[in-house]
C-alpha cells in the first residue's frame, strides 16, 4: 500500500512539473546583430558568409532577406531571391518558430539544380535566430526568448532542408570533405 502511495504521488508530481519541464532551455539560438539596410549583394562562391533567410521556407527554397550585416531593400528593380539550404541545419523544426528570421553562417556553393529548379545553394556551418526567438501566440508565448526548449525538440515537423546528394548537378564540395 505504501508503494502505491509513493508511485501515485510521484505521478502527480511529474504531471504538475510537465509545464515547467517543457520550458527548460536546451540550446541557445538567439543571435543579436546590428544590421543596416542596403542593396542586395551578390554571393561569392566558397567564401564564408552570414545570410539572413525567411523563416518560412517557400518553394523552391528559403527567402533571402540579407547578408553580412545588411538587410536587403526590395522594390520593383530588386526582387527577393530564394536559396537552397544544406549542411548543419535541422531538417525538422517546431512550427511555432517559423516566424523568425534565421541567421546562417557558412559558405555559398553556387547555383545548383533540384527537381529542374535552379537556385543558389548555401552550406550551413552554424545557425540561430536574428534577435530574440519569436513564438506564435498561445501556450508557447511565455517560453524562452533565447533558446530552444524541450518542447521545441519534441514537437517538430519537416522543413525544406536538403542534403547535397539531392542535387542533380552537384558533386560534394570541398567544404564537406
Amino acid at each position: 500500500m505504501k508503494i502505491i502511495k509513493i508511485i501515485g504521488r510521484s505521478i502527480i508530481a511529474f504531471i504538475l512539473l510537465i509545464p515547467i519541464i517543457v520550458r527548460i532551455p536546451v540550446e541557445h539560438i538567439a543571435i543579436h546583430i546590428n544590421t543596416t539596410k542596403g542593396l542586395k549583394e551578390d554571393f561569392v562562391e566558397e567564401k564564408t558568409a552570414q545570410i539572413y533567410v525567411g523563416s518560412y521556407p517557400e518553394y523552391p527554397g528559403w527567402c533571402i532577406y540579407g547578408k553580412d550585416g545588411v538587410m536587403f531593400e526590395f522594390d520593383k528593380d530588386h526582387h527577393m531571391d530564394f536559396i537552397f539550404i544544406t549542411g548543419n541545419f535541422p531538417d525538422k523544426l517546431n512550427y511555432d518558430l517559423v516566424e523568425n528570421t534565421f541567421v546562417l553562417n557558412g559558405k555559398y556553393l553556387g547555383e545548383k539544380k533540384y527537381k529542374n529548379i535552379s537556385a543558389g545553394c548555401f552550406y550551413v556551418e552554424s545557425w540561430g535566430t536574428l534577435g530574440d526567438v519569436k513564438r506564435s501566440k498561445g501556450d508557447c508565448e511565455n517560453f524562452s526568448k533565447s533558446s530552444l526548449t524541450i518542447l521545441d525538440k519534441v514537437f517538430t515537423d519537416p522543413i525544406l532542408v536538403h542534403s547535397l546528394d539531392e542535387f542533380e548537378d552537384v558533386g560534394y564540395s570541398k567544404i564537406t570533405e
